[in-house]
């Protein structure tokens, strides 16, 4: 076997090496052949001249339709661009760059061992342009292969090392390949046009002109190794002409054209640089120089003709130009060419032509209002550029695009037809227009999404943010406007329209934040869709601007009412207040009032005469130090005296005093400094003159004393620094009624002797309101207890005791009785001496030293002092005018004479003053009333010893001393004004209405402030006295406390708190957290602070159960939430009125209907139901839609122009609203011609007539009045059928059959005729149509009847019925057939088809039908599953019921066809008994159902056994059959069986006979039972082991059966 294997293997390879050894010469030439011939395929196939090259493209880039989003993968999908090309390209690939001018965005890097660029249309047509600023391709080989580039022209590129290709090898010797190229206008240090290195180059097909280097190498600059490796440089047929390098060399030193000691091979080239050639000489092998044709020599040197001129001889001494309409294009041609037809040149030496006619235009991508245009450039000449020009139903409009460009994108078009032309110019002139072509837009559809959102960063701020957008298509309509909806992150939107010209939109007057942002464009036929929703945010919140617009409104004497419009920014946060300052001329601290945010006029009051300052600021709850306004400078009116009194009202009363107080009256622009009380008692017998008190006080009080119990009148004058008002109203008010006198000071004793005194007493300062009649006296002598009596006649004030006892005490007491009685008590004791001594002389008139504004001086001499020495002196003052007398004691030295007197801390003013002295025996005489005047009243004294006590975040503690002195007038309030340190910080101020001298100063921002205060009084206020003092650091609010429900709606909770302290950060926010009971989830809110009271309502709630807590947010941070509120809806309601929608017209049969989701009643909104009518009909004629919840806007169609009203409700659970939104009144636009037919039906097409319906179009707004059908065949368009119908269906007939018909459809209405729609038909060929109108002819449980419409179009031959899916070919023609033998109750699908000779029609629609029920099937395959000698035991399979359930079974025994037994059972099993032994039966069976009896079952015969027989042994017979002739002894038990024995079943005690095969002996089983020796089962056991062998028997018995049946 080895050797064999040995033997093959030899011969194999005896065979390989005998094939190497074919001559390597033919199988080069072989491979010649193959190349050459494949070539010549190519070049067959593509059309390409011979001599040009061909390659198999791996990507492609077409400048014309090409797009770099592509994957240049093939000709449709190519790039655009070389760039992308290149990168997409791999290793060994060919890039095919088909006919463009590319400008390269970079230098084009192939940095790969095999490549090709291949441009297949050459470098006339495919033109690499490096823009002068770039090198063009830079070739790097780093490995074994081929880099070839092939079929360009490379112009205006630049770089260090060859302008237009770089050709670098990391090794010596790799390959790279240039072809059939062209290199013009290109510059570099070294080769102009192309630099090797290290390269094996082949150089073939080239033209290097007009390039140049500023070093070497004008054309071509060469590095190769000195060593020359693997290197050979190979020229063929290359033209180097007109380059310029230093010292004029094309091709440089280094590699010159003998390539020093390396190989080069040199085929056809012409080139400069050889022997003394220049401009253009031909360098011969031989070095010299020879002029050949196409060349000349105007010096000793050659020159190549330039393009346009030739030379057809050797050394010419010049070139000729071509003629005018002839060209040639190259350097050294030696011929011109004419000029194709429809081009031209005028001049001679001309280069080239005009181009030509171009071929016709293409277009695609056309929809309504665009489409594209692509053209390709002519295959002659140069092209400079294109003129492309349309028109739609005006003049042309035209284009002139760049050579660079074949195609454009019309866009922004109206729906209609374009004439479109194009054509190409050069220098020469320009070439013949394309023909015509048509475009028809498609219908106008709705505006595309506006494109390009972008923020407009200039129009942002921190109350506004700007947008821009792009154009979007018009959907072939004029656009007309855009719509703008925009809204805060959680709010509604807000709508604004722009017109069509507009591509930005600033929105303003925002709050700082987060906005959407959506917007759609309008046309005249419709609203395109809304873009996607943007976000944009303004900048944060800053301070509000000033207020520019602040005027005087009006001023009075003490008013000046003024008024500002809001500022142009809020700054980005909610305006809370405005606060607006005033300053009186020659004060210092400015004073404040603040109106709400919603309030633009404020009216400041109590003001005095002379000239205010007054400015206004907005106060945000960002910022409350915004710059305020500018300032108004507003005189009051001149004061004049202030007005009287006009109200009075008593506040008190008793039997000698009224008190009453009265209301300001206006000061009429000076301060009010007293008032003049007159009063005149009614009473008074006679009557009295009104009395008058003066009163230099502010107070709005006064009680009257010292009045007779009774009525009186009273009225008031006011009085301010010009004079006092006229008198006030008067009014009438009582004293309570007389009473008893009070009690009396102790009287005073006036003189006396040895045994008499004279005392003397004051009134009482209470007569009890009636006049004292006179006075009761009691004296006695100290030594005693029992008084004496003396009563006075009248109502003296003094009178004598005489008959007293010398130098003894006496005491004296006293009451005073008035009508209605004496005083209640004594007054105390006075004791006196009966000496000689008296009371002091009376006080001489005091004298005036000196006064300020709160006090005055005054001096008097010491009285005569009566024999006692003076104790004290009494001074009595009161105002001169009015008011009681305040009583001063001076304790003096009794030596004193010449005593002085300062009354201080008083009203500025004129005094009374009475001085008394008195001595032991009481009080002297007083002086008379003398009156002293204080100075002038002034403003306070500055306030004393301002301290810091303490603070907090938002407070400072301090207190003060009071001013030295009040100026004369009650200080009537303090004011404390706070100048935060930081220039951003707050100010103010805060009055104190109260006479303290302490304060706490709170709702202060955390920071450090200079705190002045000041006194004020009537005359104004002191100077201030200033201390810096500091709150805490800032902290986080405090928790808000008493935050409780004060009202509930079903979709609402009103809630209230108390204003937490904001620890020193004004308080920017409150946070809701908001935990629902239903739904288990937990929502959080934030809101402004509130502008007024400390409340807020949380709307759009679905009612039910809450968990609500809050807390407060500053700079800090968020305070702790308050205590959690359980807070609960009212009862869900039906939704509430919506409001009015919006809606506006989207074209003359179609409104947009938008609208904003109403008050839910607590419940979701389910559904909106939205109702609209034509204006002034009834509303019952509204047509009403419904919507989903989710839905706020729907575009209603199909309408008439006109005017309609609608109106909205909303639906939840509960039901809808009781009432409609109220009516929202539009217009639809102007009606219009009807839309153009869309939706065509062909229902019926036949050999001789079409019929076709289509869908009703846009009517334009006036009812479609019918339509006008047009049919004409196609190739004969002037010869057509016309038809008006009013109905959406059209019929033509007695057509050409198998013929295409091109077919009309125009809508019309009043307006006019709709665009007609086209499509074509084609009439049917004799094919028959297909089968309509299958139907159930008859049907019974087992036969179907079918039939159908006659087609009644042509002769059918036959007609072909399958059902499912089983053929019944018939050749009937009668238009129904019958199928049998179908199965009751059972569907079926039939189909049908006509035929008309070997033309078959399509199958019909499947019509499907049901057979009939019927009585069950016979029952089948009965089966004995016992037999006995009496009895048989029977089942058999369920037959199938035919629709109706089988109930019963009904069971036949007969003997010799006579009933013997019949039985009844439910089930498919019976029992039949009372049966003879050894007998032949037959059993038939049938079911029952509700519809009847079955057909009788096929007899089962059977034959019963005999009565079973006794034997010896305990044993079981059974019947097996014979023919297995086997024994097997398993456990003691015997087997006999034979085979060829069906055993049915085997029972213990009991023998089973088969009826089915003879055994061996011929007879059927067991009917002899003797001729059978081996015929049963015997098994031999112990009595105690009964049941385990009946068991084995069993199973024994089980497996025979199954041998049996594996055997089968």
């Amino acid at each position: 076997m080895k050797r064999k294997q040995l033997i093959i293997l030899i011969i194999l390879l005896t065979i390989l090496i005998i094939k190497t050894k074919i001559n390597e010469e033919e199988i080069k030439e072989i491979k010649e052949i193959k190349e050459i011939k494949e070539i010549k395929e190519i070049k067959e196939i593509e059309g390409i001249e011979e001599g040009y090259s061909a390659y198999s493209c791996t990507k492609f880039v077409m400048q014309a339709n090409g797009s770099d989003s592509n994957d240049c993968s093939s000709s449709g999908t190519a790039c655009a661009s070389i760039e992308r090309g290149l990168l997409l390209t791999p290793q060994g690939g060919v890039l095919c760059v088909y006919s463009g001018h590319y400008y390269i965005s970079s230098t084009l890097n192939i940095h790969m061992t095999t490549f090709t660029m291949w441009a297949p249309d050459g470098p006339s047509q495919t033109i690499i342009d490096g823009g002068n600023s770039k090198q063009c391709v830079n070739i790097y080989v780093n490995g074994m292969g081929v880099v070839t580039i092939d079929g360009f022209t490379f112009q205006y590129c630049n770089a260090n090392e060859g302008g237009a290709i770089a050709v670098t090898c990391s090794i010596v010797g790799y390959i790279a390949k240039i072809k059939n190229c062209e290199f013009y206008h290109n510059q570099a240090k070294i080769g102009g046009a192309i630099y090797n290195f290290l390269c094996a180059a082949t150089y073939e097909n080239i033209i290097i002109a007009e390039n140049s280097a500023s070093d070497s190498g004008g054309g071509f600059s060469c590095t190769i190794s000195t060593a020359c490796q693997n290197v050979q440089l190979t020229w063929n047929n290359i033209t180097i002409v007109d380059n310029t390098g230093n010292g004029n060399k094309s091709i440089d030193e280094i590699g010159n054209p003998n390539c020093g000691s390396c190989s080069c091979v040199y085929n056809g080239n012409r080139m400069y640089d050889c022997g003394d050639c220049y401009n253009g000489g031909n360098c011969l092998p031989s070095g010299s120089c020879v002029c050949l044709p196409g060349s000349h020599a105007p010096t000793p040197t050659c020159s190549f003709c330039d393009p346009g001129s030739y030379s057809t001889t050797q050394n010419a001494a010049s070139c000729t130009l071509c003629e005018p309409n002839y060209y040639n294009t190259g350097y050294g041609n030696t011929g011109c060419s004419s000029c194709p037809t429809d081009t031209s040149n005028s001049g001679s030496g001309n280069i080239e032509c005009s181009p030509p006619q171009m071929s016709d235009p293409t277009y695609d991508s056309v929809t309504s209002s665009s489409f594209n245009v692509y053209w390709t450039t002519p295959s002659l000449f140069s092209v400079s550029g294109y003129y492309l020009r349309y028109k739609s139903t005006g003049d042309w409009t035209s284009l002139q695009l760049s050579s660079s460009v074949h195609q454009y994108n019309f866009s922004d078009l109206y729906s209609g037809d374009y004439t479109i032309q194009v054509a190409a110019y050069n220098n020469e002139g320009n070439g013949t227009w394309t023909n015509e072509i048509v475009i028809a837009t498609n219908p106008p559809t709705q505006p595309s999404i506006v494109p390009n959102i972008a923020e407009v960063l200039e129009m942002k701020s921190s109350t506004s943010f700007g947008v821009s957008w792009g154009t979007p298509s018009n959907g072939g309509s004029p656009l007309i406007s855009y719509e703008i909806n925009y809204k805060p992150e959680n709010g509604t939107w807000i709508n604004s329209t722009v017109g069509a010209e507009t591509h930005s939109f600033q929105a303003t007057s925002l709050l700082s934040g987060k906005y959407i942002f959506r917007i759609r464009a309008k046309s005249n036929y419709s609203f395109g869709d809304y873009s996607s929703e943007h976000s944009f945010w303004t900048n944060e919140a800053t301070c509000p601007d000033a207020i520019t617009t602040f005027n005087e409104v009006n001023h009075t004497q003490e008013t000046i009412s003024v008024n500002w419009t809001a500022p142009a920014s809020n700054g980005g946060s909610t305006i809370i207040n405005y606060q607006v300052a005033y300053l009186k001329d020659g004060e210092t601290t400015w004073s404040y009032k603040l109106e709400p945010a919603n309030t633009y006029e404020s009216t400041i009051e109590d003001l005095i005469y002379g000239t205010y300052t007054i400015r206004a600021r907005a106060i945000t709850s960002y910022c409350n130090t915004s710059e305020f306004s500018q300032n108004l400078s507003i005189e009051t009116g001149a004061p004049t005296e202030p007005d009287p009194v006009t109200s009075i009202s008593q506040t008190g009363k008793s039997s000698t005093s009224i008190l009453i107080s009265w209301i300001e009256p206006c000061s009429c622009g000076s301060p009010i400094i007293g008032y003049r009380l007159w009063y005149k008692y009614e009473d008074a017998e006679p009557a009295e003159d009104f009395q008058s008190i003066d009163l230099y006080s502010t107070n709005l009080y006064y009680n009257l004393d010292n009045l007779l119990s009774g009525n009186y009148t009273f009225k008031i004058q006011s009085n301010n620094s010009i004079n006092f008002s006229v008198n006030g109203t008067e009014f009438s008010f009582s004293t309570d009624p007389a009473t008893y006198p009070g009690n009396m000071q102790p009287p005073y004793k006036i003189s006396g002797t040895s045994s008499e005194i004279q005392i003397g007493w004051a009134e009482p300062s209470n007569n009890g309101g009636s006049v004292i009649v006179f006075y009761f006296i009691e004296y006695k002598k100290n030594t005693t207890s029992i008084f004496d009596q003396f009563n006075t006649s009248n109502s003296s004030t003094s009178c004598t005791i005489g008959s007293l006892e010398e130098l003894q005490y006496y005491n004296f007491r006293i009451k005073a009785c008035n009508d209605i009685g004496c005083s209640e008590s004594w007054s105390n004791n006075a004791t006196y001496i009966t000496d000689g001594s008296t009371v002091p002389g009376k006080v001489a008139q005091p004298s005036f030293l000196n006064s300020t504004s709160t006090s005055f001086a005054f001096s008097w001499t010491k009285p005569t002092d009566g024999g006692k020495d003076i104790l004290y002196y009494t001074i009595l003052y009161k105002l001169s005018t009015s008011g009681s007398w305040t009583e001063i004691i001076l304790n003096v030295e009794p030596s004193a004479t010449n005593l002085e007197y300062v009354i201080d801390d008083i009203y500025s003013g004129t005094y009374n003053v009475r001085i008394s002295a008195t001595n032991e025996n009481g009080e002297g005489i007083s002086s008379d009333s003398t009156p002293f005047s204080t100075s002038a009243a002034t403003a306070p004294n500055p306030v004393l010893n301002l301290q810091f006590i303490s603070s907090s975040s938002t407070s400072i503690y301090m207190t003060w001393d009071p001013p030295t002195s009040n100026g004369g007038r009650d200080i009537i309030n303090f004011f404390v004004q706070f100048d935060s340190l930081n220039p951003n910080g707050t100010s103010g101020s805060v009055s104190i209405s109260e006479y303290v001298l302490q304060f706490n100063l709170t709702n202060l921002i955390s920071d450090s402030y200079n705190i002045t205060v000041y006194a004020a009084n009537s005359i104004g206020n002191s100077t201030g006295n200033q201390e810096e003092m500091n709150t805490l650091s800032p902290q986080i609010p405090d928790k808000i406390t008493g935050f409780t429900q004060i009202s509930a709606t079903s979709t609402s909770i009103t809630l209230q708190w108390n204003q937490p302290n904001n620890n020193g950060r004004p308080i920017l926010n409150y946070n809701f957290s908001i935990t629902s009971y239903s739904t288990n989830t937990t929502e959080y809110m934030i809101i402004d602070p509130p502008q007024s009271s400390f409340q807020y309502k949380i709307s759009n709630l679905l009612s039910g159960v809450f968990d609500i807590a809050i807390s407060a947010i500053n700079e800090v941070g968020s305070s702790i939430y308050s205590d959690v509120l359980l807070a609960q809806t009212s009862q869900p309601t039906v939704p509430g009125i919506m409001d009015p929608v919006n809606s506006t017209a989207i074209n003359s049969t179609s409104l947009n209907v938008n609208w904003t989701k109403p008050n839910n009643g607590g419940l979701n909104i389910t559904s909106y139901i939205l109702s609209y009518r034509e204006q002034d009909t009834n509303i019952s004629n509204s047509t009403q839609l419904s919507f989903g919840s989710s839905t706020f806007e729907y575009n209603i169609t199909g309408l008439l122009s006109g005017n309609y009203s609608i109106a909205m409700k909303a639906v939840n659970p509960l039901g809808s609203c009781n009432s409609w939104s109220t009516d929202t009144n539009v217009s639809t636009l102007d009606p219009v011609v009807p839309g153009e037919i869309e939706s065509i039906n062909v229902d019926e097409i036949r050999r001789h007539s079409l019929l076709f319906s289509w869908e009703v179009p846009n009517h334009g707004g006036r009812e479609i009045e019918g339509y006008n059908l047009t049919c004409a065949q196609t190739d004969n368009l002037t010869n057509s059928a016309f038809s008006q119908v009013d109905s959406t269906v059209g019929f033509f007939d007695n057509l050409t059959t198998n013929t295409s018909y091109t077919l009309t459809i125009s809508a019309f209405n009043s307006e006019g005729y709709a665009n007609p729609r086209e499509f074509v038909l084609c009439t049917q060929s004799y094919y028959p149509n297909k089968v309509t109108g299958v139907y159930l002819k008859n049907i019974e449980p087992y036969i179907a009847v079918i039939g159908w419409n006659d087609l009644d179009d042509i002769d059918i031959t036959t007609y072909t019925a399958m059902i499912t899916d089983v053929y019944n070919r018939t050749n009937f023609i009668s238009l129904f057939c019958s199928f049998d033998s179908l199965i009751p109750n059972t569907n079926y699908t039939v189909k049908v088809r006509a035929e008309v000779s070997e033309y078959i029609g399509d199958w019909s629609n499947d019509f499907n039908f049901t057979t009939n029920k019927t009585v069950p099937e016979k029952v089948v395959d009965i089966t004995a599953t016992q037999i006995e000698d009496n009895l048989i035991n029977l089942e058999w399979p369920i037959p199938r019921n035919n629709g109706e359930e089988i109930t019963q079974y009904y069971t036949q025994a007969l003997l010799n066809d006579e009933l013997q037994n019949e039985v009844i059972s439910l089930a498919n099993s019976v029992s039949i008994g009372n049966l003879k032994e050894v007998t032949n039966y037959s059993i038939r069976i049938r079911a029952i159902n509700s519809i009847g009896y079955s057909a009788w079952s096929d007899n089962y015969y059977f034959t019963t056994q005999s009565a079973p027989k006794q034997t010896s042994k305990t044993g079981l017979y059974a019947g097996l059959g014979t023919s297995f002739g086997a024994l097997a002894i398993v456990g003691g038990v015997a087997f006999y069986w034979y085979k060829k024995r069906k055993v049915v079943k085997v029972t213990p005690t009991v023998n089973v006979y088969s009826v089915n095969d003879e055994d061996e002996d011929g007879d059927k089983d067991n009917e002899n039972p003797k001729n059978d020796p081996v015929n049963e089962i015997v098994m031999e056991t112990v009595e105690t082991e009964k049941d385990l062998y009946l068991q084995s028997i069993e199973n024994s018995t089980s497996k025979l059966t199954n041998d049996t049946n594996d055997k089968k």
